[in-house]
């Protein structure tokens, strides 16, 4: 990696930013994942080094601060690390309660692709909703791979990291034809759950990229009262909020859930929740304020497959999701904040 000084354009400390030459160019304070960052200020005659690393530091994490610190080896260092309470992990037949439709989380060797061809990622409920991996048209087997990042609370220690774009790059995960979950419609409730984690420069080039999705349109569905017919579902939009867009049963046209703009690099428990009458969006376990009092009854479904990763439009399946994905849970019921998988 090309690494240089520069004068920061953010100046706290009244020093300059070590930066790192990122993935698509340009320079940021630290490594290209942005997780960890340098920074050299001056203070009473002394220069010094700051070293603010992430709460989990890995090998490379490791190696990039023995590096800086051979580059300053004569420069006072403060190493700084954030505060975060990392809960135990929890063995997957805990997190499969009572009305658990499926459960996936992606565990696997860090920076291996997940396979292609064959199940790749085992429905943990027991229900058969098994994954397998597609790859989109522009896409490479190194667009999804495993990670072991992962959300301070989630059950799992691993996630995906999802290389999407807009050029329909990437790679996604589908359940089959004939798996279970595709036919449920869940009209007495239902709670969706997933972690996901946005990269630095999210999400302008990559606008309304999927998390999860089913496939299928309004219009596949003889809704003629849609403001589109091509619509799909869980999406994150150009400026990086979540985005719950189903057909209920109740409704001429889609309903909607929204977040608040969510910070990139940073984790997040995205959780709807549907009562049978109204669905509310939860971000770490706190309800968002901007929820739809509008009834919102079942999903309607054309019987098609769910993705995990991706979303589709006008059944064209892209763009896929730029980012990390962990575990993704849904129930045909819904839970109260203390049984998301963020709660111990």
């Amino acid at each position: 990696m090309k690494r240089k000084c520069h004068a920061s354009f953010i100046q706290p400390l009244g020093g300059r930013y070590c930066t790192t030459v990122l993935r698509g160019g340009g320079t940021g304070p630290g490594t290209p994942d942005g997780y960890n960052t340098c920074h050299t200020f001056e203070g009473g005659g002394q220069r010094f080094l700051l070293l603010s690393l992430d709460w989990r530091a890995s090998d490379a994490t490791i190696a990039w601060a023995e590096a800086k610190l051979n580059e300053y080896h004569n420069v006072p260092t403060i190493l700084t690390l954030p505060p975060v309470k990392v809960l135990p992990p929890v063995a997957a037949d805990r997190v499969v309660i009572p009305g658990t439709a499926a459960y996936w989380r992606f565990e696997g060797q860090s920076g291996v692709s997940v396979p292609q061809g064959g199940i790749a990622v085992r429905d943990l409920s027991g229900n058969g909703n098994d994954l397998t991996r597609v790859t989109l048209p522009n896409g490479a087997s190194t667009d999804m791979v495993y990670t072991q990042e992962f959300h301070p609370a989630q059950p799992s220690r691993g996630s995906l990291f999802i290389n999407g774009n807009s050029s329909q790059g990437g790679a996604y995960l589908r359940t089959a034809d004939t798996a279970p979950l595709n036919s449920q419609t869940f009209k007495n409730g239902y709670t969706v759950e997933a972690f996901v984690r946005m990269p630095e420069n999210c999400c302008g080039v990559d606008p309304w990229m999927g998390v999860l999705a089913r496939q299928g349109t309004q219009g596949d569905l003889g809704i003629t009262t849609a403001g589109d017919p091509n619509n799909p579902a869980v999406t994150v939009s150009p400026s990086a909020e979540f985005q719950w867009a189903i057909q209920p049963f109740t409704q001429p046209d889609l309903a909607t859930n929204w977040s608040f703009r969510t910070p990139v690099l940073t984790w997040y428990h995205v959780a709807l929740v549907n009562d049978g009458k109204t669905t509310k969006l939860f971000i770490n376990g706190s309800e968002d304020v901007r929820n739809s009092h509008d009834l919102s009854v079942g999903l309607e479904s054309t019987g098609e497959f769910w993705m995990v990763g991706a979303t589709q439009y006008g059944r064209v399946v892209g763009p896929a999701l730029y980012g990390w994905l962990g575990d993704v849970r849904i129930v045909n019921r819904p839970l109260s904040v203390r049984e998301f998988m963020i709660s111990r």
